[in-house]
């Protein structure tokens, strides 16, 4: 086996993160959790017709995917592109 191949040698290569940035990336972590399918959001997309979702620069396959999803019970998620087009960012 290869020298840059041992297991010795990438357990050296990993290192802790800084506590500084330990904090940060739990607080980005919580902020990228939070929920963009809520009822408001599911109702705008079901009243959604084609030609408005044309005007939005939202494609026919992006509708009905957002469609199927916003008729099932199940929590979904979708781009910051659709949903700046959408208008349902905070």
């Amino acid at each position: 086996m290869a020298s840059f191949l041992k297991k010795e040698s990438f357990s050296s290569m990993i290192l802790p993160w800084p506590e500084h940035l330990r904090d940060s990336q739990e607080n980005d972590l919580h902020q990228s959790l939070q929920r963009s399918d809520t009822q408001e959001v599911r109702k705008r997309i079901l009243e959604l017709t084609q030609g408005e979702a044309k005007e939005l620069g939202i494609g026919k396959s992006t509708l009905h995917s957002l469609r199927l999803h916003a008729r099932s019970e199940r929590p979904f998620r979708f781009s910051k592109k659709v949903a700046f087009k959408l208008e349902v960012t905070k």
